[in-house]
């Protein structure tokens, strides 16, 4: 089974998972399910791998349910929150044509959505957030380090 992720902004790839991995279903949803955060995009910067295009974004947090999370399992996982910050990759979606946001919203009150917001503009995803990101490193989480 085969699921394509919109999660922010352009095409970050086409965030899929393979989801006969059992294991990795259950350590995804443990991990991942009650996830939520919220807070300003402050910088972007898009990667281009084996002729695809990839976007992180370096997100100011205003609120996290955890301090910390760092999850990179390769073509699997892809997040980081750290010092009040927080590394996240950008899918493509309906929402990203533009490819700009100012604001996301990820899972609050466990809705399981993302939001986005530009400039008075609302867009609304399934939370995609743990899907697989194939082309990315770990040594991309380290986009907010900075």
């Amino acid at each position: 089974m085969k699921i394509i992720g919109t999660f922010f902004l352009t095409c970050l790839f086409s965030c899929s998972f393979n989801g006969t991995n059992n294991e990795y279903a259950k350590w995804q949803k443990s991990n991942f399910g009650k996830l939520q955060f919220k807070g300003k995009i402050i910088k972007m910067t898009e990667l281009v791998r084996n002729g695809r295009y990839y976007d992180i974004a370096c997100v100011q947090l205003d609120y996290s349910n955890v301090d910390s999370f760092y999850a990179f399992i390769p073509n699997k996982s892809f997040l980081k929150i750290s010092k009040g910050k927080a590394v996240i990759p950008i899918g493509s979606g309906v929402a990203l044509e533009e490819k700009k946001v100012d604001y996301v919203e990820i899972n609050m009150n466990d809705s399981g959505k993302e939001v986005f917001y530009y400039k008075g503009k609302v867009w609304e995803t399934l939370n995609t957030l743990a899907l697989g990101c194939p082309g990315l490193q770990e040594s991309d989480l380290k986009f907010c380090d900075e």
